[in-house]
């Protein structure tokens, strides 16, 4: 290795360690750079430690973080040299929410080597046991039929800057960590969120779009009435684990009445949500309506089905006018509890179809 001024690796302004530098500094020329922007488990790092650490070259480093709540510190970037003119650096997912990087560590890859391709073909066959199979990540899904076979048409969805302890009153925030810990989970159920039009329930399913990575599927209530058909099953197969958003559900889910008819879109919920069907696909549902609860078929909520349920209010006066003085809203400071619509949209004409159109 060559003896080069390493202080000239550094940022002089964050301080930050520039890893071409690095290269330079260690071995007296630039590097040839893989940028790897696939998604990969923490696993990785032990997989290189493994395959590497025996050579009489190889030291690492590597960037610990914590966090307030969780006290066990997590890896946030690694850096190794492998062995003389190869050096790699892991670096975890900036794009994760701030309180799952603990619990769901994915990390990009970047490997800087001389040329020798079968330098690289080495590192690429260590590491690619441990690619996380990629997602389209914000985007929703929609089921579409063509004659007797469905199909996904995918949408881009556009990112809302929701702040669950800000937006929503202070008992929603429990239910959002009961449904953030659900959509990590594999088990199947059922979550109903309802309230009236305005409150933020649209929005909230936008943000829960953006922050996972399982597939979101929008699904309409004829759709439910064909999907548990014997012939479908293989197209449920391949959506095994994923979210299904049901939204303005209110005849769907309404109560069996005792005229015998039999709500058959309702029966199949039941059976994906609960059922045989439900263990093997681990489906998680999603229903909203603005209809009373009293509406819904009690079989719904029954223990163990129900994961969660939260009805959407008004944003109580406090927290409206934090809102307000927080993102200067040129609007008076409010006395009385206010919708999510009528806080940002104030001055607009009351249009329900333009308050809908935006969100929340």
């Amino acid at each position: 290795m060559k003896d080069h001024d390493a202080f000239r690796c550094f940022n002089p302004f964050s301080g930050s360690l520039s890893i071409p530098m690095y290269y330079y500094s260690l071995f007296g020329e630039f590097a040839n750079e893989l940028n790897d922007t696939t998604d990969y488990s923490i696993e990785v790092l032990n997989a290189i430690k493994k395959h590497y650490q025996r050579n009489p070259e190889y030291y690492s480093f590597c960037d610990l973080s914590i966090k307030e709540k969780k006290l066990t510190p997590y890896i946030s970037n690694f850096t190794a040299v492998l062995k003389d003119g190869v050096i790699v650096n892991c670096d975890i997912d900036d794009d994760l929410e701030e309180d799952e990087k603990d619990e769901e560590k994915v990390y990009s890859i970047k490997f800087y080597y001389r040329g020798d391709k079968s330098t690289l073909d080495e590192f690429l066959k260590i590491v690619k046991p441990f690619r996380k199979k990629p997602i389209k990540k914000n985007r929703l899904f929609m089921i579409t039929q063509d004659d007797s076979s469905l199909g996904l048409t995918d949408f881009s969805v556009r990112k809302m800057k929701v702040d669950v302890c800000k937006h929503y009153n202070d008992d929603f925030y429990a239910v959002h960590s009961e449904i953030k810990t659900f959509l990590k989970n594999d088990h199947s159920g059922l979550i109903i969120l309802h309230g009236k039009q305005g409150t933020g329930k649209t929005s909230y399913i936008r943000h829960l779009i953006h922050s996972t990575n399982r597939k979101v599927i929008y699904i309409t209530g004829d759709m439910v009435e064909i999907i548990a058909s014997p012939s479908f099953i293989p197209f449920l197969i391949e959506q095994k684990g994923s979210v299904f958003v049901l939204e303005d559900c209110e005849e769907l889910l309404a109560a069996r009445g005792g005229s015998g008819m039999v709500n058959t879109g309702l029966i199949n919920i039941l059976n994906m949500s609960d059922g045989l069907l439900g263990d093997a696909m681990q489906f998680k549902f999603i229903c909203t309506f603005n209809a009373p609860l009293k509406d819904i078929d009690k079989a719904l909520l029954r223990k163990g089905r129900l994961v969660a349920r939260y009805e959407f209010h008004d944003l109580k006066p406090k927290k409206a006018n934090v809102l307000i003085s927080e993102q200067n809203l040129d609007i008076p400071k409010q006395s009385k509890s206010i919708s999510l619509a009528d806080l940002y949209h104030y001055k607009k004409p009351s249009f329900e179809q333009e308050k809908r159109a935006i969100g929340f």
